[in-house]
């Protein structure tokens, strides 16, 4: 069975984020789980994780934490600070699947496990072109430079954009890489997390760029991706379903859409 590692990007209550956490772990397969607790949510929910799981050898928390937001590059920052964790303690994985402390399994893990063992060389997740874009900035994201949060700073984000597009010179991607998209979500090989992770290390300032683009977290991890996979390998899908509304909240799934889970083609939903 594949030996899976959950890194898990979580911001509510302790209490349904341990949860999640001893689901994703307890039983004979061998699974870790490694979360990142918002560093804006109360101080005493993570006291609470902190105390559950203290002294567990499946169940590790990220100490060196950051405050999220949305399309924000803190998003990319808090799970390669998860990943550098799943290095530093030496944890013995093949696959390491990103979830968000909403995410729920539809299925067995277990089928999840011999699935990813009937698929060893594939990446799992999306890597497209611009043509994934379904509206507002495609290549604007990242030739201009993206210092305030779209929806906490609009204000400030609209008229840095659009002084930049006035008087300053498109940027450049970085050389040797080509912009790719998708969703945040993915279930990626330990093999090519290192190579992210050495990436990473190596090249600060290409770290730095991606740090003031829009929306990083749908596009650093996708480039990476197909940077170093051959994209015969890629599957260009992920592993877990969601829906976003007209407004692009996603849809919080109920037990009144269970029925929808039965033909879907995933393992987990958001």
């Amino acid at each position: 069975m594949a030996k899976i590692t959950f890194i898990i990007l979580a911001h509510e209550n302790a209490e349904h984020t341990a949860d999640l956490a001893r689901l994703l772990t307890e039983g004979e397969k061998p699974a870790h789980a490694v979360i990142h607790y918002d560093l804006k949510s109360p101080a005493h929910e993570f006291a609470k994780l902190k105390t559950a799981f203290a002294g567990s050898e499946r169940v590790h928390i990220v100490d060196d934490r950051i405050k999220c937001g949305w399309g924000d590059f803190s998003l990319v920052d808090a799970t390669v600070r998860s990943l550098k964790l799943i290095r530093r303690l030496k944890i013995d994985c093949e696959r390491v699947m990103l979830v968000s402390g909403a995410c729920m399994p539809i299925r067995p893990l277990a089928e999840l496990s011999d699935y990813l063992d009937q698929h060893p060389k594939t990446e799992f997740i999306e890597s497209f072109d611009s043509s994934w874009i379904s509206g507002g900035l495609r290549h604007e994201r990242w030739q201009y430079w993206h210092f305030f949060n779209f929806q906490t700073q609009h204000a400030w984000f609209r008229a840095h954009y659009n002084s930049q597009r006035k008087i300053w010179p498109k940027r450049k991607f970085p050389r040797g890489l080509e912009p790719r998209y998708g969703s945040q979500w993915w279930c990626l090989s330990w093999g090519l997390c290192e190579k992210i992770l050495d990436y990473v290390v190596k090249h600060p300032l290409v770290y730095f760029f991606f740090s003031t683009t829009w929306i990083p977290d749908e596009m650093f991890f996708q480039t990476m991706a197909f940077r170093f996979t051959p994209q015969v390998n890629l599957a260009s899908r992920n592993l877990t379903f969601f829906h976003f509304n007209d407004w692009g909240k996603p849809l919080v799934f109920l037990d009144d859409h269970i029925g929808i889970f039965k033909d879907v083609p995933f393992f987990f939903a958001r």
